[in-house]
């Protein structure tokens, strides 16, 4: 454990913590639901439909996702097999939501959980915020989402995310290995088909559920602390102090850590236990000291985008870093959420550089910001910027245009930016992924009519089916209250995609 100034501070007022057990409770009642589904489906398969034949009477079929067929096999290794087998599949639908496996390897799910870390996260971003500027320091009001976006809060979310998925999946694994070994003696000891259903959701409730609660208490904790600290960075803090938490929290075992530590140190320090409610406040603050935790340099931002996979070839080109960035985070957010986007990410940054790197012929229209290709250009998918309007000499200008076009109704409403372009390129990408274009899209134009989606979505958006769902998609995702066209396309493609953005 770090070495730590022990120095206990005295706090005694609750609503000085951070409120983190609506989200627990919740998470903890989503764990409860789950789990309690798939008892039931163990039931409907060994009960009702006597999935390992060992009951005299007929079976009554279930319109479950149960085992709804006996198993055909005549020995009981076979049997719990085949069982073992149908409960990881049950597994992968009710608690961990997979939607794709290669093998034994997850490589997509719905990422129920990601609700439950994201809105723990905003609580700790609140919450750091709230002790910044209780030691005087100016913390301007933003929106969580740009926070999100930037790169030390993007890492962490996604390791957050993951951290969740895999911990529930090997408590689904321990879980397993108790039930097998209860299914193996029930059926060698000739139990009926109720005791064995009985024994294994003893099993369920005693690990799967049990363990399943225990990490929904920490976990939230320990992503609102996280979030604190990435915040305090923000700022240039270099140490907190843990604040002992009101309540469960024991003397015994939280005041031994209660202290002040650098920022590196008290990573993971958080929860102690699985009712926890330390926190960490800031020490120290130099007010006007500012770290934004974002690249730097241009060659730093290429960097960035490499290490996490955004594109196979990125070249900025003589882009500005402001528009390199921005590039970067709303990349990264949207593989976040949708990581099939990396197959229509060959390429990503300077549209001229693009050109050059791939011996493209012809000229550059001068009238276009950004261009998205998507992956029947095979190689040169991606999307990429003009540098035409996206340099430090010009971009200034650039934001003014963008700004203006956004508040005349040419662009969606909400998306008169930089961040505004990308998006929009990105629902083209998206687009093409599942071809939603020719699958909805024109039905959808074609209902509407150009006059109703130049008024109710942009004049630019109805200059093409492939333009309105571009334009929609930006705006549904941008704005917190998308107008009737953006939403309706925007969940369309969610619903397309299985999975939702915000």
């Amino acid at each position: 454990m770090p070495t730590a100034t022990r120095t206990r501070p005295v706090h005694n007022a609750r609503a000085g913590w951070p409120q983190l057990a609506m989200i627990q409770k919740q998470y903890l009642a989503e764990m409860n639901r789950r789990y309690g589904r798939l008892k039931a489906l163990i039931t409907e398969s060994i009960v009702t439909n006597d999935c390992f034949l060992i009951s005299n009477k007929p079976s009554v079929l279930s319109t479950m996702a149960a085992a709804a067929l006996p198993f055909k096999f005549t020995t009981n290794p076979e049997k719990v097999n085949a069982f073992m087998e149908w409960l990881r599949v049950a597994q992968d639908g009710e608690i961990l939501e997979v939607t794709e496996r290669v093998g034994r390897r997850v490589v997509a799910h719905s990422q129920w959980q990601n609700v439950y870390v994201r809105r723990s996260y905003e609580k700790g971003i609140v919450w750091a915020q709230k002790k910044l500027r209780e030691q005087g320091i100016d913390v301007p009001e933003e929106e969580l989402r740009a926070i999100f976006n930037r790169p030390i809060h993007a890492d962490s979310l996604g390791l957050l995310y993951t951290r969740n998925f895999t911990e529930l999946r090997g408590i689904n694994e321990a879980m397993d290995q108790g039930i097998s070994r209860e299914l193996i003696d029930g059926l060698s000891q000739g139990k009926n088909p109720r005791e064995i259903a009985r024994l294994i959701n003893k099993n369920v409730d005693n690990v799967g559920r049990t363990r399943a609660r225990t990490l929904a208490r920490t976990e939230v904790n320990r992503t609102q602390n996280e979030a604190a600290l990435n915040r305090y960075q923000d700022y240039g803090v270099e140490k907190v102090e843990v604040m002992v938490g009101p309540g469960p929290c024991p003397g015994e075992v939280c005041d031994a850590i209660a202290g002040v530590y650098k920022i590196a140190d008290a990573r993971g320090l958080l929860p102690v236990h699985p009712n926890c409610g330390c926190a960490l406040a800031p020490v120290a603050v130099q007010p006007g000291k500012a770290v934004p935790g974002e690249p730097t340099t241009l060659a730093e931002a290429k960097k960035w985008a490499l290490k996490h996979d955004l594109a196979k070839e990125v070249n900025y080109g003589k882009l500005s870093l402001e528009a390199a960035n921005q590039l970067n985070r709303s990349v990264y957010a949207a593989q976040q959420v949708y990581p099939m986007l990396r197959g229509s990410m060959k390429y990503m940054g300077s549209m001229q550089s693009h050109y050059k790197y791939f011996g493209i012929r012809g000229k550059i229209d001068p009238a276009v910001r950004a261009v998205a290709m998507p992956r029947k250009f095979l190689g040169q998918s991606g999307i990429t910027l003009n540098e035409k309007f996206f340099t430090d000499a010009i971009l200034v200008r650039t934001e003014e245009a963008l700004a203006s076009e956004a508040l005349s109704g040419w662009c969606a409403k909400g998306i008169g930016s930089i961040e505004g372009v990308i998006n929009h390129e990105i629902g083209h990408l998206l687009d093409g992924v599942i071809g939603f274009t020719k699958q909805r899209g024109k039905a959808m134009y074609g209902l509407w009519g150009k006059a109703s989606v130049a008024n109710n979505l942009s004049r630019y958006g109805a200059s093409s089916t492939g333009e309105m769902v571009a334009e929609a998609w930006a705006e549904y995702i941008m704005t917190d209250k998308p107008r009737m066209i953006a939403k309706l396309i925007g969940r369309g493609l969610e619903k397309a995609l299985g999975v939702k953005f915000k």
